[in-house]
């Protein structure tokens, strides 16, 4: 391909040429596959501090059960008290948002909550029917900035 282009005899050019299409062609190979890796692993860190969130969720239910008082509360911003938010980030050394939708208390553990770090939105939301949780993550890319400069 280069080679035609450049349409040479010396067998030196022709060497550092053929050596410089391996260079584009593996490296046109290789960038698809690491960016898919990096995504892959990061979406893997993602569900892993979405389900330690559901941990500790759990246990401060327990905890907060004893003091007679509820984990989800449904006029604060985040579905949760400022407290009980600060801790659920300690325990589970998650580091994004949390927002907590709603809370089965039959089951006495989150019904649905959304995690939300700067690359993924992990959705948790229990399936009453199969008596399971379904974990769902999503990639997050902006697509239009309005009002920024």
């Amino acid at each position: 391909m280069i080679k035609k282009f450049f349409n040479t005899n010396n067998k030196a050019v022709n060497a550092c040429l053929y050596i410089l299409e391996i260079i584009i062609i593996i490296t046109l190979i290789l960038c698809p596959v690491a960016y898919h890796f990096s995504n892959n692993s990061m979406a893997r860190i993602t569900l892993m501090d979405a389900k330690n969130i559901q941990l500790a969720m759990r246990l401060l239910s327990i905890q907060y059960y004893g003091q007679d008082r509820n984990i989800y509360q449904p006029g604060e911003p985040y579905g949760m008290a400022e407290d009980t938010l600060n801790e659920i980030q300690y325990l589970s050394g998650a580091n994004g948002e949390i927002t907590l939708v709603y809370w089965n208390y039959d089951k006495a553990l989150p019904g649905k909550f959304f995690y939300q770090t700067d690359s993924f939105l992990a959705v948790y939301e229990y399936d009453e029917k199969r008596d399971e949780p379904e974990w769902s993550i999503y990639r997050l890319k902006k697509v239009m900035a309005l009002g920024e400069e």
